[in-house]
C-alpha cells in the first residue's frame, strides 16, 4: 500500500484529526493498547482524549487490515476467524472498536469468576464466539433473520453454545421486528425506538426474560430499547448472583432505568464516568456513543 492510498483511507473514514499519521503509526499490537486502557478506568470514558485517540486509530487499523486480508484470525489472543461483513453503515471493523475490545478484555479477565453467560442481542455472534472459545457455557439470542443465519453458522461447532433465533422481552409470544436497512445492528422490536430511512418489518418470536432469571452469572445485553423490559424481570435475589453488561439505547429508557435502579439494592457502574458508580440520572448513558453500564451487587468492572 502506498502512502497516497493510506491517506485516501483516512480521508474516506472522515478522520481529519488523523490526517498527519503515517502507515507505521498503526503498527501497534491491539493487546498492548487494550492492556493500557484496561488498567486505567478514566481512559475508558468516551469523553477522554486518550479514548478518542485510540478509538480512531483502531478504526484505521482494522479498516486497513480488511483491505489486505479476508479475516481477523485472532483478537487479544483468542481465535475468532472473523470475516468482513457489511451491515449497512456498520461493518466488521466496528467489532474491533475500543468499546467492544474492552468488553472482550472483561471476558478474558473474568474467566474464573463467571461460567454461564447469556448473550442477548448476539448480532452475528462475535461476542458469543469469544465467550465459547474462553470456555464459558453460552446461550445466544438474536431475532434478525440474516444475522441469525450468520451467527448459527459461525457458532455451529461449539458444543458449549445454544443459539436461539428470538428476541428477549417481558413476555412470550410474537413481536414486530423493525430492521433498519442502513444499520441492521440498530434494529429493534415493537415501538422501542424511532427510526429514519429504509426499513423492513417482519414478525419474530419473543422469549420472556423472566425465564432466564437465576440461570446465568453474567448477561451481556445489546437490545436496542428493550433493556428495561429485561431488567424489570429481575429482582434483588437474581441480581445478587447475576452481573449484567448493557447498552442503553434511548433517553427515555435511561430515565426509566434510573427509577428502577433506585428501587433496588444494586451498584451500577457507568463507562461514561470511567466506571465509577452512578449518583444521578445523568450519569447513565443515553446511547452506545456514551458507553455501557455494568450492574453488579458484588463486583467492579476493574478489580
Amino acid at each position: 500500500m502506498t502512502d497516497n492510498e493510506f491517506k485516501e483511507i483516512i480521508r474516506l473514514l472522515d478522520l481529519p484529526e488523523l490526517a498527519g499519521i503515517n502507515r507505521t503509526d498503526i503498527d501497534f499490537r491491539t493487546e498492548n493498547i487494550v492492556g493500557l486502557v484496561s488498567k486505567t478506568p478514566s481512559f475508558q470514558s468516551p469523553s477522554s482524549p486518550v479514548y478518542k485517540m485510540f478509538k480512531n486509530l483502531l478504526i484505521v487499523k482494522y479498516t486497513l487490515h480488511y483491505k489486505q486480508k479476508d479475516t481477523v484470525e485472532e483478537i487479544l489472543g483468542v481465535k475468532i476467524d472473523f470475516p468482513f461483513l457489511s451491515m449497512g453503515a456498520i461493518n466488521s471493523t466496528h467489532f474491533f472498536g475500543i468499546d467492544e475490545l474492552l468488553i472482550y478484555d472483561f471476558y478474558i479477565r473474568n474467566r474464573k469468576r463467571y461460567s454461564r453467560v447469556c448473550d442477548i442481542g448476539a448480532n452475528v455472534g462475535l461476542h458469543s464466539k469469544i465467550l465459547c472459545e474462553l470456555g464459558y457455557e453460552v446461550d445466544s439470542f438474536e431475532p434478525d433473520v440474516t444475522h441469525s443465519e450468520i451467527c448459527k453458522e459461525y457458532l455451529k461447532n461449539y458444543k458449549n453454545n445454544r443459539f436461539n433465533q428470538m428476541a428477549v422481552s417481558s413476555y412470550t409470544g410474537k413481536a414486530v421486528f423493525t430492521k433498519i436497512i442502513n444499520n441492521t445492528t440498530g434494529s429493534f422490536i415493537n415501538d422501542k425506538k424511532k427510526t429514519y430511512g429504509p426499513i423492513e418489518k417482519y414478525e419474530v418470536d419473543v422469549y420472556d426474560s423472566s425465564l432466564i432469571k437465576d440461570k446465568y452469572d453474567l448477561i451481556k445485553m445489546d437490545i436496542e430499547g428493550s433493556e428495561l423490559d429485561v431488567f424489570k424481570a429481575f429482582d434483588e435475589s437474581t441480581l445478587k448472583n447475576t452481573d449484567i453488561i448493557a447498552e442503553i439505547s434511548t433517553e427515555e429508557t435511561r430515565n426509566e432505568l434510573w427509577e428502577f435502579f433506585k428501587s433496588i439494592d444494586i451498584s451500577v457502574f457507568s463507562q461514561k464516568l470511567g466506571w465509577n458508580k452512578i449518583k444521578s440520572k445523568n450519569d447513565l448513558p443515553t446511547s452506545h456513543r456514551e458507553g455501557s453500564i455494568f450492574v453488579s451487587r458484588k463486583n467492579n468492572w476493574i478489580d
